[in-house]
């Protein structure tokens, strides 16, 4: 959503208002968690780049 905001039949807010921007804002109050995007469990295909809208936006729980 942040990397298209702008484009027709988007919302002007895309730039800000997104999955990343918001994990960006959650890491910054809660150590807990961390940016950890999980690998491809069966990737049998020639795709190396996962096809996502939320792209740096999965969290993982640090261990305690």
């Amino acid at each position: 959503m942040e990397q298209i905001a702008g484009a027709p039949r988007t919302h002007e807010d895309w730039a800000w208002n997104n999955p990343r921007q918001a994990v960006r804002e959650f890491l910054e109050e809660d150590d807990r968690f961390e940016l950890d995007e999980p690998a491809f469990p069966f990737n049998e295909g020639v795709v190396s780049d996962r096809v996502t809208y939320w792209p740096g936006a999965f969290l993982k729980r640090r261990a305690a």
